[in-house]
């Protein structure tokens, strides 16, 4: 079977030189781009296997697989902001693959559920990113750091002393 290339545009070399110069100041793009290249090639796999929910969309089906969440409780299980899991369930919604109902005992919740054909989707999601654990241990392995691990720890530094506080005091001089 022929190796697909990705769609994601490579980066051009001299963004490549500049990031390499600077870095690891431009983790940020990095991680974009990584993050954009997973997306875009995982979806792809995913949808020829027959998966219709979007890369993005997973991990909050997997999240609703315990049963139905308000979209605050979603966004704060996930780590996510209000604004962009209001995104997701409405693509989700679009698809049929959740609904928003009502809390009789707080009108100002409205819990978010898995349709009936949402949860089968859920569980093909679910079959699915049980194999994406391999490709990315086996990848892991391939590169010699469990990038998982290591910006989970990242993420604990940053929640513990914020990034803003660490450039803040970086850059304290720059203007004497």
């Amino acid at each position: 079977m022929e190796s697909r290339r990705a769609t994601v545009q490579p980066a051009d070399q001299t963004v490549d030189r500049k990031i390499l110069k600077y870095a690891p100041a431009f983790f940020g793009l990095l991680a974009t781009r990584l993050t954009d290249l997973v997306v875009d090639e995982g979806g792809r796999v995913s949808a020829e296997r027959g998966i219709e929910t979007p890369p993005r969309c997973m991990s909050t089906m997997l999240t609703l697989l315990d049963g139905p969440k308000g979209v605050s409780e979603l966004a704060r299980e996930l780590g996510m902001s209000h604004v962009a899991l209001i995104k997701i369930v409405r693509q989700l919604t679009e698809l049929g693959f959740v609904e928003i109902g009502a809390d009789p005992e707080d009108r100002r919740r409205r819990p978010v559920a898995l349709t009936e054909i949402g949860h089968k989707a859920a569980l093909d999601v679910e079959r699915f990113v049980m194999r994406l654990r391999v490709v990315y241990f086996d990848l892991f392995d391939e590169i010699g750091v469990n990038v998982h691990d290591a910006m989970r720890k990242m993420e604990a530094a940053l929640r513990k002393r914020s990034f803003y506080d660490r450039l803040e005091k970086a850059t304290r001089d720059i203007n004497e």
